[in-house]
């Protein structure tokens, strides 16, 4: 270890600014659960000139032990579009190829087009709402039950790390499972 800090020292490093749960890794030991800060993001001086806004956010990531961390380099939010996804499993669906049929039938462009990939495009686009309804319809959303199961494990994940204690890697363990 004294090693590693002559290393840092050396090399004029510093740990980024941070924000998230003061523990980034446990041991998942249910009976004695141990919780320590091993993981840091660091820099040099350089860096803090460039990227004076900087900082590191580590997040619980639900099946590592270690959280994940990525680092800005402002405070601005971008926000982004959601993308479609298409899901092989609606292919299988009996009302498929009917959805499919009805809505590259139905699509009148409002304007006259030479090009046959403009025209395809804009059908796509027009797809992704029935194919997002099917989804939803037929196999209640599966993405979003994930991402939400998702979202309760890392939230287990995080009172663990912020307030340790035997009920709630407990609770982490039962979000795992």
């Amino acid at each position: 270890m004294h090693g590693f800090q002559s290393l840092i020292s050396d090399c004029e490093l510093d740990d980024l600014a941070y924000v998230g749960p003061y523990f980034t890794w446990w041991d998942n030991q249910g009976d004695n659960p141990i919780g320590k800060k091993l993981d840091s993001a660091v820099v040099n001086g350089a860096w803090g000139q460039f990227f004076p806004n900087s900082f590191a956010s580590f997040e619980t990531c639900g099946v590592s032990d270690h959280c994940r961390c990525s680092v800005s380099l402002s405070h601005q939010v971008h926000t982004a579009r959601r993308l479609f996804k298409f899901f092989t499993y609606l292919g299988d669906s009996p009302k498929f190829h009917s959805t499919v049929q009805q809505v590259w039938d139905a699509f009148e462009p409002l304007y006259h087009s030479r090009s046959a990939l403009f025209l395809y495009h804009k059908k796509l686009k027009k797809l992704k709402f029935s194919l997002r309804s099917l989804n939803q319809e037929k196999y209640g959303d599966i993405p979003k039950r994930t991402r939400e199961a998702f979202d309760a494990l890392c939230d287990c994940q995080n009172e663990a790390l912020t307030s340790p204690s035997a009920e709630s890697f407990a609770a982490v363990s039962e979000a795992i499972d």
